[in-house]
């Protein structure tokens, strides 16, 4: 039986298809200890072949999620660093100032001392910066310059330029690949996938999703993870088969 199925735009879906899948990492084409499901690469590869392009979308630093995409096989613009920055078609495209981030975590540093812990991967960053999650993010968030704002992946705490996260980054890179939002699914299980659900065609939470960001979805897996994804796309062309 299907759950959620919400969004009044998807008859609109159904009729114009889909040709994009954007998919989160960490969580969603991962098992719980963040290692790849092959199953869910295989299911991207397959995708793949039926022209239909994945795209990562995500919080970790670009150039991990640029090898990444790569390595399983998917074409499509990378969105990393919250959305802060896309790869596509070997061009770099930034939309967070990363100088309004350093300033903001220096301060963070000056007030909170070392409890402030940065991620090794920061040094790879280009639009936003993470921290380790030993501390509330209520804590960061009080202490920030007005500029920058504090967001919680599950995996890390990032600082991004305010105006900036995940949905404008897919935004901007439907934009440079030249494919309407309507044709794009979108799959993740954090808070900062919401803002992309609410720009696509379609969006699916994972089983392993908060409930915020369940019932901000149109459709919850009743799997979570690597294998929650794979259900994810069995249920699109589900649907798609069932409108024919």
């Amino acid at each position: 039986m299907l759950r959620h199925l919400k969004k009044t735009g998807l008859r609109t879906f159904l009729n114009r298809n889909f040709e994009v899948v954007v998919a989160d990492i960490d969580g969603t084409i991962t098992d719980e200890k963040r290692l790849l499901d092959l199953n869910a690469v295989k299911i991207i590869r397959e995708l793949e072949k039926k022209l239909i392009k994945v795209c990562l979308a995500t919080g970790n630093a670009l150039p991990l999620a640029i090898g990444i995409s790569g390595y399983i096989g998917a074409s499509g613009p990378v969105i990393g660093e919250s959305g802060g920055a896309i790869w596509y078609r070997n061009q770099l495209h930034v939309l967070s100032d990363i100088n309004k981030c350093r300033k903001a975590l220096t301060i963070l540093k000056e007030k909170l001392g070392e409890k402030v812990r940065e991620k090794p991967g920061n040094v790879f960053r280009v639009a936003d910066l993470a921290l380790e999650r030993n501390i509330e993010i209520r804590v960061i968030r009080d202490n920030l310059i007005r500029e920058v704002k504090a967001l919680d992946s599950k995996y890390a705490y990032h600082l991004i330029c305010k105006g900036v996260d995940k949905g404008i980054g897919l935004k901007k890179a439907m934009e440079l690949a030249g494919i309407p939002l309507e044709k794009v699914v979108v799959i993740g299980d954090s808070e900062l996938d919401i803002d992309m659900f609410r720009v696509s065609g379609y969006s699916i939470s994972l089983a392993n999703s908060p409930k915020k960001v369940k019932e901000a979805s149109d459709y919850t897996t009743m799997k979570p993870y690597g294998e929650g994804f794979c259900e994810a796309i069995k249920h699109v062309f589900s649907l798609l088969n069932n409108k024919r």
